[in-house]
């Protein structure tokens, strides 16, 4: 089954990417150009950053900006579970640590991640959401099934014969490009999808009677 996630979009700088900045142009953001970095120009990346479960092998974002550091990592997770909660990286440079908080990379444009990009019509209207003032900071990104049996893996349950060993989700691609399925952030529902959304923050009250605000803010972010 089919379904959409929030997820969160971030530019961040780079040595050279597929959006640019013209510092000296009050900091419009032009895509598809083939210049030179200078001291006029800045390169950013687009990033997609989801709260899944983090793996070895996934690329990773951590964010600095916390007390007076500044900044940001791109991180390879080496290994899970070194404690509660922490994970081993490495960063380009090679140096390791260990960390807990760091946001998943599921998409970008940055080619050296090896990761699946955002369409080109995405990196246009991100810029022009950018430049009319109104940056485009989450987004609705399509995801399907993933059943696993015997290393072969299945979108649909049937074509195993329901005989699977795992079941997740993943990112479902445009086959056209091989990008990630985008759709609107939605911002208004009509009533029968608030009745729904009510029933089903009523169910969530029942199986969880001791339901605290931040459960309540989850739900929130997961479903509005």
């Amino acid at each position: 089954m089919e379904e959409f996630r929030k997820i969160e979009v971030v530019l961040l700088p780079t040595e050279e990417g597929d959006l640019w900045f013209y510092k000296d142009n009050k900091d419009v953001l032009l895509t598809g150009l083939t210049v030179s970095k200078s001291s006029n120009i800045n390169s950013q990346h687009l990033y997609f950053l989801s709260d899944d479960k983090i793996e070895v092998g996934d690329w990773c974002l951590l964010d600095h900006n916390v007390g007076v550091s500044t900044g940001y990592s791109i991180l390879k997770c080496l290994e899970s579970n070194i404690k509660e909660g922490e994970y081993l990286f490495q960063d380009k440079d090679g140096n390791k640590f260990t960390t807990g908080r760091c946001s998943k990379i599921i998409a970008t444009t940055d080619s050296s991640l090896g990761l699946v990009k955002p369409s080109q019509q995405f990196i246009r209207k991100y810029a022009e959401a950018y430049n009319e003032g109104k940056p485009i900071t989450h987004t609705m990104v399509m995801y399907e099934d993933k059943f696993t049996r015997n290393e072969e893996i299945y979108v649909d349950a049937n074509n195993c014969k329901g005989n699977y060993s795992t079941h997740s989700k993943q990112l479902k691609l445009n086959p056209r490009d091989n990008t990630i399925i985008i759709n609107k952030l939605k911002d208004s529902w009509n009533r029968e999808e608030v009745i729904d959304l009510l029933h089903r923050m009523s169910k969530l009250a029942v199986l969880k009677p001791s339901l605290t605000e931040g459960m309540f803010n989850n739900w929130i972010q997961e479903n509005l």
